[in-house]
């Protein structure tokens, strides 16, 4: 839990653009498992680490990270961080949110890109793999209502 006391009032949203097994690439329901706000690896600012979880279909219960930049002496660094923050809290169906703890268990729809990833490892070599990173957030989809009509079958 982590006290966020934010406003999506005004800010822009994030706009497209974990586990050994890799998703391919597409929308997904999902839910926010655990938030908490953490110091930034070089400890010059704070960043919001979320971790969500796949709801339903083959992908059931495969979890991904995301991290929100928050606090930082770069700008456009908070800047980016302000509009992800905006996303996520708009694709929960919320306007405000007091604490990313009011956030926890909320379906909401994923855009999970798969990369191609590469580096280079400690004896020179390039080692190539794949991730997923999320790249957008949206409300769930509603599910098409059930109607009666005069044509059934029975």
């Amino acid at each position: 839990m982590a006290e966020l006391n934010f406003d999506t009032t005004g800010q822009e949203e994030l706009r497209a653009g974990g586990s050994s097994q890799k998703l391919p690439a597409g929308e997904y329901t999902a839910k926010i498992m655990k938030s908490e706000l953490v110091p930034n690896s070089k400890n010059t600012g704070k960043i919001f680490k979320f971790e969500f979880e796949i709801i339903g279909g083959q992908y059931n219960g495969h979890r991904l990270p995301y991290n929100v930049n928050w606090e930082n002496p770069n700008p456009t660094a908070v800047s980016i961080g302000k509009a992800a923050m905006t996303s996520i809290i708009k694709a929960c169906g919320k306007v405000k949110c007091g604490d990313s703890n009011e956030l926890h268990g909320i379906p909401l729809t994923i855009d999970v890109a798969l990369e191609d990833n590469e580096f280079i490892g400690r004896e020179g070599n390039t080692i190539k793999s794949k991730r997923n990173e999320i790249r957008g957030f949206s409300k769930l989809k509603s599910q098409p209502s059930v109607t009666e009509t005069d044509d059934v079958p029975w």
